[in-house]
């Protein structure tokens, strides 16, 4: 650094230390959610949305083997929220395919609950992508037309 410093780089310094420690997911009604705290901790490890559309938090342990002890500690604690949209009463799929080529069209069966309006059912498509440097990088969200 000595070196580069001698050769004309300048060295700025932030104005407080980093605070992005966080976890932020794209939920299935298109809503971004963000956990964890600033300033503690490690964030994006493998902690996100189930494949139900809850969300799962659960402690992290940036260290090889579990610590504790240090400001760091392996954290062992997992909690699940339900977003509103869990306590609703949805649509159930049936005759599903278990695989679907690349620009294949298939059937499937709707049961529609009886307090729900068809019109008001949106379908979205996820694919989350992966965890890394405190976002899921590469996830996606669509949604299929009516």
């Amino acid at each position: 650094m000595k070196e580069g410093i001698k050769r004309g780089w300048e060295v700025e310094h932030m104005l407080e230390p980093r605070t992005c420690l966080r976890c932020s997911s794209v939920l299935p009604n298109g809503e971004v959610i963000i956990v964890n705290g600033g300033q503690t901790g490690y964030a994006a490890f493998n902690a996100a949305l189930t494949p139900l559309g809850n969300i799962l938090v659960a402690g992290s342990n940036p260290n090889g083997k579990v610590v504790n002890g240090t400001k760091f500690a392996t954290e062992f604690r997992v909690e699940y929220l339900n977003p509103p949209y869990m306590s609703m009463e949805r649509p159930v799929m049936s005759n599903v395919p278990t695989k679907i080529g690349f620009s294949q069209q298939f059937n499937t069966d709707v049961t529609i609950p009886m307090d729900l309006k068809a019109s008001s059912i949106k379908v979205a498509l996820m694919d989350l992508g992966f965890s890394s440097h405190a976002f899921h990088s590469s996830s996606r969200l669509v949604s299929m037309e009516a």
